[in-house]
């Protein structure tokens, strides 16, 4: 078997180290400041910035007991 070239970009090693640094950032917040912090991000991509405008108007039509952790 030839030997394979080195990988100039990892995915699997991107996304664990993104998760960690994710987890490390948000992992010992309450559920409240969880949502302060998703509202203040400043989206660069436009459509994510859009449905970041839209999620406060469906958060306040789901009842509280649909809503889940």
């Amino acid at each position: 078997m030839s030997k394979c070239a080195p990988k100039p970009f990892d995915c699997v090693q991107r996304m664990r180290q993104t998760r960690d640094k994710l987890n490390a950032e948000i992992g010992d917040k309450s559920y409240e400041d969880l949502v302060r912090w998703l509202r203040s991000y400043q989206y660069s991509d436009p459509f994510l910035r859009r449905l970041a405008e839209r999620a406060p108007r469906q958060a306040d039509t789901v009842p509280d007991a649909s809503r889940r952790r």
